[in-house]
């Protein structure tokens, strides 16, 4: 080296190995056959508790995996091509978060029985929590095939519950077809369930329902 982590190359490109003075062990690319005062670029970094980063050189998991450009993970087999995320036990949870800058927006997963209202057995979609333990779950498919969506306990097929939030007036908790602006009689439903209407009562499921 001409210049602490710098590098002279005389034709020839290649892969460096070394450890670093933070303990870490890298392998490094050397990208110019003919070039003094070469930068290092890191491929791969093992830190002294075990964490690996590819692209990456303080990967703060186990696994991380960086990049400037599109970071992908591409399973390529010529048979059958499995990916398997194992619990050690039932109050262990399994996901994948979907982050923006570090904050976790979505989250995909088997559940935790810890966590309040879900038996540790549901298929997960959530939103708002940190880890992907099912808190937060929207939609939730349980062991017997019941689907809840707003609800984390299914007792139905399709159990359907509103936020908390919705009170009473015109708030349609389920709609089917979309609705069509009618400038006589205001807003039209092809099929709404779980209306209430400020003008008049109506029933809870209604066809051509007007508001």
């Amino acid at each position: 080296g001409t210049n602490n982590d710098t590098f002279r190359t005389r034709g020839i490109e290649g892969t460096v190995l070394m450890s670093d003075t933070a303990s870490r062990f890298t392998i490094n690319a050397v990208t110019s056959a003919n070039a003094d005062n070469q930068t290092l670029t890191p491929r791969l970094a093992i830190l002294v508790d075990g964490k690996v980063g590819i692209g990456e050189t303080n990967p703060d998991q186990l696994l991380e995996i960086g990049g400037d450009a599109n970071a992908a993970i591409h399973i390529d087999s010529t048979g059958n091509a499995y990916m398997y995320i194992d619990m050690s036990a039932a109050n262990r949870s399994a996901g994948i978060a979907f982050q923006t800058a570090g904050t976790t927006e979505w989250a995909v997963g088997v559940a935790d029985s810890d966590t309040t209202g879900l038996g540790g057995d549901e298929f997960f979609i959530a939103s708002g929590s940190t880890l992907p333990d099912g808190t937060g779950a929207k939609f939730v498919i349980n062991p017997a095939g019941n689907v809840g969506i707003g609800t984390s306990s299914p007792t139905s097929t399709l159990s359907i519950e509103p936020p908390s939030a919705i009170s009473n007036l015109e708030t349609c908790i389920l709609d089917i077809g979309g609705i069509v602006a009618d400038d006589a009689v205001g807003t039209k439903n092809s099929i709404g369930f779980g209306y209430v209407s400020a003008a008049r009562p109506i029933a809870p499921a209604m066809i051509g329902m007007e508001t």
